[in-house]
């Protein structure tokens, strides 16, 4: 792939990771992820911040390899530091400490690739829910709504953060939510209730 196929906006940093990207990840297993998350900050970003997108290329490659990649790659600082940042929150999620305020001190352009890396997840996440519900029916299994619900909760709290704490990629943030939207109606649709059975037919007099 040509950094001109990809409708990005032509900046250097950004085709600088973009040449990074491409040289380091030699079987594609990152680019096409790398580049959708670049492409949503790209579109839907108000700040459209060069060193968001540059980093936004990079989230799944430094993401699925421990960042051993990511040392690799001839950056500006600010892009690792954008990444890194991702890898912060993440962790703290993962650990369940309090994240608003982390949040909020970031700028514009570190919180738009948090919000597209977590906007990109959840498009995976509820295709392949509905995939799978769709299977179950049609093996006449039911699936385990509670249980998915409970998984989806800490989701929904982070969604429910960063639409409180957004200020300015407000337009991201509720693409976010409404991804999670989707994945709950997903979930509420999920064991369709029985049609009524027939009433016994009336005893002949």
């Amino acid at each position: 792939m040509r950094f001109a196929d990809t409708n990005l906006p032509q900046h250097p940093v950004i085709e600088q990771a973009f040449n990074e990207l491409t040289r380091l990840d030699t079987d594609n297993n990152f680019t096409d992820r790398g580049l959708r998350i670049a492409q949503i900050i790209a579109a839907e970003s108000l700040s459209k911040d060069p060193d968001a997108i540059a980093a936004g290329l990079l989230v799944p490659m430094a993401s699925d390899t421990g960042q051993v990649l990511l040392a690799q790659a001839t950056l500006p600082p600010r892009v690792t530091e954008i990444i890194q940042s991702v890898f912060d929150i993440g962790g703290m999620t993962m650990r369940c400490e309090p994240i608003e305020t982390f949040y909020k001190e970031l700028d514009a352009g570190a919180r738009s690739v948090i919000l597209a890396s977590s906007y990109r997840m959840f498009e995976v996440m509820a295709a392949e829910m509905e995939e799978s519900l769709i299977a179950s029916r049609r093996a006449g299994a039911k699936a385990d709504a509670a249980f998915l619900q409970e998984t989806l909760d800490p989701v929904k709290k982070f969604t429910g953060m960063i639409c409180r704490a957004e200020t300015e990629e407000k337009q991201l943030a509720q693409k976010c939510d409404d991804a999670v939207i989707r994945i709950e109606t997903l979930i509420h649709g999920a064991n369709p209730p029985s049609p009524p059975k027939a009433a016994p037919a009336a005893p002949k007099p």
